[in-house]
């Protein structure tokens, strides 16, 4: 069993029908973590490549720095999301695909400087691209450090749709009652449920970039067949999809830019919101489908 010795820093894998690669991410990153770190690794229901996760369990059962959860039903990855944040120990995490490759050597450099900034609630790290296929770019980010409210929400706000590579202040986050908040509008932001946490976390607390590559991109697996699940369109990418997205983010900014201050300040609102149309309509252009 997992010792009760809290972590101080997590990693957190959320997976479904990819076991295979799961597997070989524990086998990857236990041999370099730390001793007081966790690797948490959520399978989704899997009705795939199960036999990888049953290794991954029963190395659980004595390797204290893994934990291994198997939710009883499919929660999609919104579900998957939450529980990653709510399960962790951990006071800060890193989110990361079970197909992409945390640099833990970053990590470890990161952390005593993510420590001193008492208010700082996310650090988003650079991902850079698979080196079998330089054709597919990474996620890369500049040093940069904004202020909660108005500079954090203009800077960053809007800008984070990959998972891999984001740390979280856990702990802080919490504090601020923000973790309630996403569980409140998870269903609405199914999905990009970690760009509506970020908008309001950037409303909040301090938010830093840094050009230190925390992750790279590994090869793309599909997760395999949907089996027991319903959509409301056929794939996330869809005409339908991108159109609902406008509506819950422009929700979402509602909801952030009220928490900034009071009266609410339309002028922020619109200027976040027009970046939100523009975005959206690139999308709906250039990868819809």
């Amino acid at each position: 069993m997992p010792t009760q010795k809290r972590p101080v820093f997590s990693i957190c894998v959320p997976s479904c029908n990819r076991g295979r690669k799961a597997w070989h991410l524990v086998e990857r990153l236990l041999p370099e973590m730390d001793d007081d770190w966790e690797l948490l690794v959520l399978d989704n229901a899997s009705h795939e490549e199960t036999e990888f996760y049953d290794q991954i369990r029963m190395l659980a059962a004595t390797e204290t720095r893994l934990v291994y959860i198997r939710h009883p039903f499919n929660r999609a990855f919104h579900g998957n999301y939450l529980a990653s944040l709510t399960t962790a120990r951990a006071p800060w995490i890193l989110l990361c695909s079970d197909e992409d490759w945390p640099n833990l050597a970053t990590m470890r450099a990161l952390l005593p400087v993510m420590r001193a900034k008492n208010n700082l609630g996310v650090l988003r790290g650079t991902v850079a691209p698979n080196p079998a296929d330089q054709d597919k770019a990474g996620f890369i980010r500049q040093d940069g450090f904004f202020a909660a409210g108005d500079e954090a929400l203009l800077h960053y706000g809007l800008t984070n749709t990959y998972m891999t590579g984001t740390l979280y202040h856990l702990a802080l986050v919490s504090e601020k009652g923000l973790l309630e908040r996403l569980r409140t509008g998870l269903e609405a932001n199914h999905i990009y449920p970690h760009l509506y946490l970020e908008l309001l976390i950037a409303s909040q607390c301090d938010i830093m970039t840094t050009a230190a590559v925390v992750a790279t991109k590994g090869e793309p697996q599909r997760a395999g067949s949907n089996a027991g699940q319903t959509a409301r369109y056929h794939s996330t990418y869809s005409f339908g999809n991108r159109i609902d997205q406008v509506v819950a983010l422009r929700d979402a900014l509602v909801e952030a830019v009220n928490l900034v201050r009071q009266p609410f300040d339309r002028d922020l609102f619109l200027t976040m919101y027009l970046r939100l149309c523009s975005h959206s309509f690139w999308q709906l252009l250039h990868n819809s489908r």
